[in-house]
């Protein structure tokens, strides 16, 4: 639910977005833009969470050297998904 707000707060009520769009800047641009910034907003502090458990657990469990990038990964995409979702959701 945060992330909705946050893509209603990003994108429908932010006073740049009008400026942004009035540029020489393509509007796909601009949307992977204000996606990235909702993510660095709402999601980027739980993943700074969760990386230090994961590797704990990994090194516990003697995980082999390649799990630790893939483990990453899969913790930014687990936050990504429902900010890619918030955005598809307040474009409809």
């Amino acid at each position: 639910m945060k992330v909705l707000r946050t893509w209603r707060d990003r994108l429908l009520q932010q006073e740049d977005l009008n400026f942004l769009l009035t540029q020489p800047i393509r509007t796909t641009r601009v949307f992977a833009l204000k996606v990235t910034e909702t993510f660095l907003n709402a999601a980027l502090v739980p993943v700074f969470l969760t990386v230090p458990l994961l590797l704990t657990v990994a090194a516990y469990f003697h995980a082999p050297l390649w799990a630790y990038p893939v483990m990453i990964l899969a913790d930014l995409l687990v936050f990504a998904a429902p900010v890619g979702l918030g955005a598809l959701l307040a474009v409809l």
